[in-house]
């Protein structure tokens, strides 16, 4: 068992990555499948966010044609394909560790400080996540949100202190507010009491959990809706969710920034529109707290 081991890991090592290994055997394919393989070679970074039928849509070929493509580079699903890009991103150097470690290293003849470096980051992320598509799915959310009788939010590892944020700032005004990062070894005892009637939100920035994949795909099984928060696009979490909110992943340096902007665009508009009732809850909130001498 160890020697089958140490072959298989032999094996991942000299594999080509999956880039290498489509534009390698692109031409060798016939005419569609060879157009397919183009296509995601010049879009692999929405491959996290496409089913089987979208990616043939998009790419103007039959979905016979993605599974004979899928076959001839050596994946038995398209769900494992998705699953190579994702392990593809990671291993380029795309998870939030490498953006942390990399903001650490200082640049040859570099003059500007890091508060600099950190704003102008920040403000390019935040322009580049900003579009009609993004702001859409934000109003979809909050639309989502509000038809449903709990919002259950889940966020693992370096996305934990944003799912605990989220949670914070809905709770004070919107009680039907779970949240299920705590004690992740009982996960699965709460989300099996959850059904249709509700949502869960799953935080998903990079490095994902294997974890956060699992509840995602029992949630989908189970036809518990699913809205996604991720900074990737080959997160393959995206092929379960029926919301998908990309935020732009920073390149140069690690930042929470972009998730906390959505986190709190998310609680400002779910307050506007139940204002009837939220401005009350948080005015009593803030009457009791001074009360009780918790703040002045």
């Amino acid at each position: 068992q160890r020697f089958l081991i140490i072959i298989r890991w032999c094996e991942k090592m000299e594999r080509e990555n999956i880039l290498d290994l489509i534009i390698s055997k692109k031409d060798f394919l016939p005419n569609k499948q060879r157009q397919l393989c183009e296509f995601i070679v010049k879009n692999y970074n929405s491959m996290g966010i496409l089913t089987i039928s979208d990616l043939a849509e998009k790419a103007n070929v039959g979905t016979t044609t993605v599974m004979r493509v899928m076959k001839a580079l050596g994946y038995q699903s398209f769900n494992d394909f998705k699953k190579e890009f994702h392990q593809y991103t990671i291993d380029a150097g795309l998870s939030t560790w490498w953006h942390l470690q990399k903001s650490f290293s200082n640049k040859e003849g570099e003059v500007t400080t890091s508060v600099d470096n950190s704003w102008k980051e920040i403000n390019e992320v935040l322009n580049a996540t900003l579009n009609k598509n993004f702001t859409d799915n934000v109003y979809k959310t909050v639309e989502l949100i509000l038809k449903k009788e709990s919002v259950n939010i889940l966020g693992l590892r370096t996305s934990k202190v944003i799912a605990t944020y989220f949670e914070k700032l809905l709770s004070e005004f919107y009680p039907k507010t779970r949240q299920l990062s705590n004690d992740s070894d009982f996960i699965f005892d709460k989300v099996s009491l959850l059904g249709e009637q509700d949502l869960v939100i799953i935080i998903a920035l990079s490095p994902f959990t294997t974890l956060s994949l699992d509840v995602a795909q029992y949630c989908y099984e189970h036809h518990i809706p699913i809205v996604l928060i991720t900074d990737n696009y080959s997160c393959p979490i995206a092929s379960y969710a029926e919301i998908v909110l990309h935020i732009k992943a920073s390149t140069n340096q690690y930042s929470v920034v972009p998730a906390i902007a959505l986190i709190e665009s998310l609680v400002i508009e779910i307050g506007k529109q139940t204002s009837e009732y939220s401005i009350e809850r948080l005015e009593k909130l803030g009457d009791l707290l001074k009360e009780k001498n918790i703040t002045t």
